[in-house]
């Protein structure tokens, strides 16, 4: 997979007038610099990228009125649902390779809870073990 640099520098040259420069880093395509606005933003990353491309494109490109907010840091315990009955069970500790205790534990957590859906976000082993937890639960 070659990366068209000159060309994709020169089509965001003409656009962009030079405030818009693409670099490789690490094998990704990196979009910099500053655009008129949020179209601006977007024009670069088409003119960079199109979804038959077949290179990862990181579009870092800004806008004079792009609003720079903190993230806001995530707290680490949340007390706002205590004694609430949840909507959502979400078991976010699945272990690699779990072994069938753990995999049991989150089965009688699914079931205390009354589970009617799982859904398994991750790899391989959330996978197998959501599938083991729906076979006994649901």
């Amino acid at each position: 997979m070659r990366i068209p640099l000159k060309k994709i520098n020169r089509a965001l040259k003409k656009r962009f007038g030079g405030r818009v420069q693409a670099v490789v880093e690490r094998g990704v395509l990196v979009l910099r610099g500053s655009a008129e606005d949020w179209d601006g933003v977007v024009a670069a990353g088409r003119l960079a990228a199109s979804p038959k491309s077949r290179w990862y494109t990181v579009n870092e490109v800004t806008w004079p009125g792009a609003a720079q907010r903190q993230p806001k840091p995530v707290p680490q315990t949340d007390e706002s649902l205590a004694g609430r009955a949840p909507d959502v069970l979400l078991i976010g500790d699945v272990p690699s390779e779990p072994e069938r205790g753990q995999v049991r534990e989150i089965y009688e957590r699914a079931r205390s809870f009354g589970a009617s859906l799982v859904i398994a976000v991750g790899g391989g082993s959330v996978t197998t073990a959501s599938e083991s937890v729906c076979s006994d639960c649901l």
